[in-house]
């Protein structure tokens, strides 16, 4: 019910699609009953080697369409991070799948660039707390944009998600491969007191987009708020800019070509 409720918010707000991501995969019935389209993310994690084998199943499954209230859904798995996630796991998740895009947290916290670099810090402790079993589990050394590089899955049909730890090499990597990054600033500030560099993105021309990540980590489903918060920290970004992130920017970090776009032939 509190799915429900969200997906409604959502649509008073004026949200025509969106990119769920949940535990299940189970939410598309969900957002069609709000009349909302776009993409249902199965999101797998985990990095004990006993759950190996049912993590790849689960990584393996194909895209399916489900349609409904005039919108379409289409449901795939996709990966939380590579800070949660076995890379084999992560290479099989959020593979290609027909054009439906994955998503995947990157750069998120500097926690998570301790725990890939070295297998240390906050991170390291609460996965020995949880008593995973990490054998064969080898921190990549190199920060979640350059191990995804090396992985071979930057690329269009990726869409990055945070991306406030970013260095310069990491941010010529993204646009290099034509992943999408999308911001989530109420989220940032609420977990780590910080937003990503917006104007240095811009600047090296990653296609970007905004996001909520979800009521765990921000009061509602208002992307306009969350624009509200990039405009005040950054007042000379055009006002055309945060626009741009609300509507075409997310449709195309999507592969929603048919949103976000005032056109013939375009959904509304």
């Amino acid at each position: 019910s509190s799915a429900a409720d969200a997906a409604r918010e959502a649509a008073a707000l004026g949200t025509a699609a969106v990119c769920d991501v949940s535990n299940g995969g189970d939410m598309a019935p969900v957002w069609l009953n709000a009349g909302i389209g776009g993409l249902v993310q199965h999101e797998i994690f985990g990095l004990d080697l006993h759950a190996q084998a049912g993590l790849l199943r689960a990584a393996a499954a194909g895209a399916r369409v489900v349609q409904g209230q005039g919108a379409t859904i289409v449901v795939r798995p996709t990966a939380h991070s590579l800070y949660s996630t076995r890379a084999d796991v992560v290479s099989c998740a959020v593979g290609p799948r027909g054009g439906a895009v994955a998503s995947i947290h990157a750069a998120e916290d500097s926690d998570e660039l301790m725990f890939l670099g070295h297998a240390t810090g906050p991170l390291a402790d609460l996965v020995a707390d949880l008593g995973a079993d990490l054998s064969g589990f080898h921190p990549p050394g190199s920060s979640p944009v350059q191990t995804l590089a090396e992985l071979g899955l930057l690329g269009p049909e990726l869409l990055l998600v945070h991306g406030v730890h970013l260095t310069r090499e990491d941010m010529s990597m993204i646009a290099l491969r034509g992943s999408a990054l999308c911001l989530c600033p109420r989220s940032n500030v609420h977990i780590g007191g910080r937003l990503a560099a917006v104007p240095a993105l811009l600047s090296a021309g990653i296609r970007l987009c905004l996001g909520t990540d979800s009521l765990a980590s921000a009061p509602d489903m208002d992307l306009f708020a969350e624009a509200v918060v990039l405009a005040q920290a950054w007042p000379t970004v055009p006002d055309e800019t945060w626009l741009h992130l609300l509507t075409a920017g997310g449709a195309d970090a999507l592969g929603l070509p048919r949103y976000g776009r005032l056109e013939v032939g375009c959904r509304p």
